[in-house]
C-alpha cells in the first residue's frame, strides 16, 4: 500500500512535469493525502461512533495503542529505511548543490531523486500507520538539527531521527499528563510546538 502511494505521487508529479522538483513532489503528496483523507471521511459516514472516534484519534496522532508487536514491526521499517538513507548520505550532499551541478558530477539525478523519495515515503507511511498523523515533526525536526550546525546529510539524518524521537516522547508525556486523566491528541501537542518554530524559521529565511 505504501509503495503504491509513492508511485501515485511520482506519477502525479511526472504528469505535472516536475518529477525532479521537490516542491512539485511535495504538492503531489499533499494532493494524494487530501484525496485519501476524503475517502476515509466517506467510509466513516455509516460507521459506529466508536469506530469514528478511533479513526479521528488516529488522524490526530496517538501512540496510546502501542504494543511490542507493533513496535517490532515499525522497527524493521525504520532500521531498513535509515540504513538506506544513511548509505546515500554523500549522494544527498551532492544533490543539495543543485541538479545541474550534481549531473555534471556524474549523478543520475532523476533516478537518485526517485530512490530517495520512495525510501522516505516508506518510512513516513510506516510511521503514520503506527502512530497516525503526528503533524509538524518532519518539518520542525530537521530545522532543529540544522540549528546545531550540522550540514552533512549522514549526521543530519541520524540527529533528526534522535531529535524526532525525543520530541514525540516529550509531546506524548505532555498529552497524557497536562489534563489527566483525559489524554490530548499527540498531533495537537506537536502542532502547538511546531507552528511557532516553523514560523520563526520562515522569518529567518526571509
Amino acid at each position: 500500500m505504501q509503495l503504491n502511494n509513492a508511485r501515485l505521487i511520482l506519477a502525479l508529479a511526472r504528469a505535472a512535469g516536475g518529477a525532479r522538483d521537490a516542491r512539485t513532489l511535495l504538492m503531489a503528496g499533499v494532493v494524494i493525502g487530501a484525496f485519501f483523507n476524503a475517502l476515509i471521511l466517506i467510509l466513516l459516514t455509516d460507521a459506529s461512533p466508536d469506530r469514528v472516534r478511533g479513526a479521528l484519534w488516529w488522524i490526530a496522532g496517538s501512540v496510546s495503542d502501542a504494543s511490542w508487536p507493533r513496535v517490532t514491526w515499525l522497527l524493521v521499517y525504520v532500521v531498513l529505511g535509515m540504513a538506506l538513507l544513511v548509505g546515500r548520505g554523500r549522494l544527498l550532499d551532492v544533490l543539495a548543490i543543485g541538479d545541474e551541478s550534481a549531473a555534471a558530477l556524474g549523478v543520475n539525478v532523476g533516478r537518485a531523486t526517485q530512490q530517495i523519495f520512495v525510501i522516505c515515503a516508506l518510512l513516513a507511511a510506516a510511521s503514520v500507520a503506527a502512530a497516525g498523523l503526528v503533524g509538524f515533526v518532519g518539518l520542525v525536526v530537521p530545522n532543529i538539527a540544522r540549528a546545531f550546525g550540522i550540514v552533512r546529510h549522514r549526521a543530519l539524518i541520524v540527529t533528526s531521527a534522535l531529535t524526532g524521537a525525543a520530541l514525540v516522547i516529550c509531546a506524548d508525556l505532555i498529552a497524557r499528563t497536562v489534563r489527566a486523566p483525559v489524554e490530548l491528541p499527540l498531533g495537537a501537542i506537536t502542532a502547538l510546538v511546531g507552528v511557532p518554530v516553523f514560523l520563526l524559521r520562515l522569518r529567518r529565511i526571509r
